[in-house]
């Protein structure tokens, strides 16, 4: 934090992390005092303007952004209205913390609030909402059937705040740069993943090719089953029983993320696997450690020569969406062996493949560097809000 933020002595009313220009405790508000619910309604049979509409859906959880947009005649329930410059808090399920600090006027669903600010920084209210204090007391507002953060229950709780606006706002606009600082890394991540994207469908399409060392054109690419140059090994499910959240070897099986950890490992590193089962059942992953080949996971191994292990990762993840296809079932969908064993993938000779990987690889330790980037700038926010706010 440099010169801009002095360490306080600790003491109830004063937070960890303060601006050395300000002094004194902070004050006890109860929320209520210092916002408020707009209560302006949208009936869209009885209004002929169209809304920009934000539903749950459209904001990601505990990041404040918006991931989507519907227009307010699609949807004919009635809605809060709101005003730029106001906070939207998911009131259905808080627990997954969805926020928004509002750019246009539009519409929302009933089950999102439309907070306007009472003798406080707006900005400061936005971020006061995203503190573990408020996170925990709305969660403990919520019904055990259908859980709804109730406002009449806290808008009375107490929060401790800087009684000087100037105070709110420059606490306010230290955060703002903080997110925004964040906002530019998840852009440039977008960015790097949109050119791998556009770069892998010319190199699959044959738009761009690499050429040998000295100049000349590779052979044409051959299409071959991808039975036909791995072994494809199906794990061995383990009981839950058998699973630690926290464990030696990563247990891989149907899903994106881990089902747990085990003791033991049944497949080596630097591994090839698609998901045999459920609703992700086609999804492409590369295993850089040991790990635990569960039930719904495909292993490949045994590659034969002429077939680069890296290269063959990346075909796979360009043609993810043509494998998950092949599921089968509405209950529990799955993918079944023989079919994963007669997917046909083209592919160039192995130098061809290497320079292919190579080139994509680097790709991707750059999307990687920027994602470390956002990961650690998110975890100082969170610190941030822990030691500026009491």
């Amino acid at each position: 934090m440099g010169n801009n933020m002095t360490s306080t002595e600790h003491s109830r009313n004063v937070p960890q992390l303060r601006f050395p220009e300000f002094e004194g405790e902070w004050v006890e508000k109860k929320l209520g005092e210092i916002a408020e619910r707009s209560p302006h309604k949208y009936n869209p049979e009885k209004s002929n303007k169209i809304y920009n509409c934000i539903e749950l859906e459209s904001i990601e959880q505990n990041t404040g952004k918006l991931i989507k947009l519907f227009k307010s005649n699609e949807l004919k329930s009635i809605k809060n209205k709101f005003n730029v410059g106001e906070i939207l808090f998911g009131k259905l399920r808080p627990y997954l913390k969805k926020f928004y600090f509002t750019e246009f006027d539009g519409v929302c669903s009933s089950e999102i609030w439309v907070l306007k600010s009472k003798k406080t920084n707006n900005r400061f209210l936005y971020y006061l909402i995203q503190t573990i204090k408020f996170n925990y007391q709305v969660n403990l507002t919520i019904g055990s059937k259908m859980p709804r953060a109730d406002w009449n229950i806290i808008h009375n709780s107490q929060f401790i705040i800087p009684n000087l606006f100037p105070e709110q706002t420059k606490i306010a606009t230290f955060l703002t740069v903080v997110d925004k600082r964040i906002n530019l890394l998840q852009k440039k991540r977008a960015e790097l993943s949109q050119y791998k994207k556009g770069v892998m469908q010319k190199l699959f399409s044959h738009e761009l090719r690499f050429k040998k060392d000295d100049g000349s054109d590779f052979p044409d690419w051959e299409e071959k089953k991808l039975g036909s140059v791995t072994d494809i090994i199906k794990g061995k499910q383990l009981n839950k029983s058998e699973l630690t959240e926290i464990g030696t070897y990563p247990a891989i099986n149907g899903g994106i993320e881990p089902s747990g950890y085990a003791d033991e490992w049944n497949t080596i590193e630097n591994t090839i696997t698609i998901s045999e089962g459920g609703n992700s059942c086609g999804y492409v992953n590369y295993i850089k450690t040991k790990f635990w080949s569960g039930g719904h996971c495909y292993s490949l191994l045994n590659l034969k020569e002429s077939i680069d292990n890296t290269f063959l990762y990346q075909s796979l993840k360009y043609y993810q969406n043509r494998i998950m296809r092949l599921r089968v079932g509405s209950g529990l969908p799955n993918i079944q062996k023989g079919d994963i064993h007669n997917f046909k993938l083209p592919f160039p000779k192995k130098e061809e493949q290497q320079k292919i990987a190579n080139f994509l690889s680097s790709l991707d330790k750059s999307i990687e560097k920027v994602e470390k980037q956002i990961e650690a700038s998110q975890v100082w926010k969170k610190g941030l809000l822990q030691k500026m706010f009491v």
